[in-house]
């Protein structure tokens, strides 16, 4: 799990994404892009 939880984190790194524009981001583009491992998600969740 850890494993797969780093693979995600690192797979959004270093690569130019599309959030929807510079002062209105789109929330849920940017939340992509900022939470991208659904595992880790569901842990941060639940605290």
């Amino acid at each position: 799990m850890k494993k797969k939880i780093l693979n995600d984190l690192i797979s959004v790194q270093k690569k130019p994404v599309e959030i929807g524009g510079y002062f209105m981001l789109d929330d849920k583009k940017t939340s992509a892009v900022i939470r991208p491992s659904a595992i880790f998600n569901k842990i941060i969740d639940k605290m």
